[in-house]
């Protein structure tokens, strides 16, 4: 459902965002992952900005390549 609903703000035409693709990647791989939206969308942020890899302190996102340990 929060899926749907995100999904639905970046089609509606009266909402712009200033990062449209990097939220568009997170949202592809929340739905599939464990980690949390926050963590895919910090690390798409940092993607977009040429970093390798995202620190974190969840562990369900530390199993996903890109994440390591704080």
């Amino acid at each position: 459902m929060l899926l749907d609903t995100f999904s639905a703000l970046l089609d509606a035409r009266e909402l712009t965002l200033e990062t449209e693709p990097v939220v568009e990647e997170a949202l592809f791989h929340w739905r599939d992952a464990r980690a949390q939206f926050a963590d895919w969308l910090i690390a798409a942020h940092h993607r977009a900005a040429g970093c390798t890899a995202t620190v974190t302190f969840d562990e369900d996102a530390l199993k996903v390549p890109g994440f390591v340990a704080a």
